[in-house]
């Protein structure tokens, strides 16, 4: 099975690369670590269980899981607008400081859910 820590691994060096398409790699690559971390964690059957097309619902469900785990809904929302805006938008403006930011953060819902039993 895919380690998806793996994708925090390419994002950290894309990061350290100048060039814009870098940086918009690393974001989305950030992203998807902890997306399918967060994913997989609550179905273990992935999109099987999962509808493919609304990422917004995976991070709603988090919100709807009580105190311990409404911070990685909240959190995990955020970095998926930051993600589509790198993937989607001809401009973003402070790339390099969003991408800090996403990666930050995707290392944070990484690790919570990894040190946490299954909700």
């Amino acid at each position: 099975m895919f380690d998806w820590n793996e994708y925090l691994v390419l994002a950290r060096e894309l990061r350290l690369k100048q060039s814009e398409a870098a940086l918009r790699s690393s974001i989305s690559r950030a992203y998807y670590a902890a997306f399918c971390t967060a994913l997989y964690r609550l179905h273990p059957n992935g999109y099987e269980a999962f509808s493919r097309d609304s990422h917004a619902s995976l991070w709603q469900e988090y919100r709807r899981q009580g105190r311990a785990f409404s911070h990685i809904g909240m959190r995990g929302d955020r970095i998926r607008k930051d993600r589509q805006a790198a993937d989607y938008d001809p401009e973003v403006p402070g790339l390099e400081k969003v991408a800090d930011k996403v990666l930050r953060e995707a290392e944070s819902i990484v690790a919570y859910l990894r040190q946490r039993p299954a909700v």
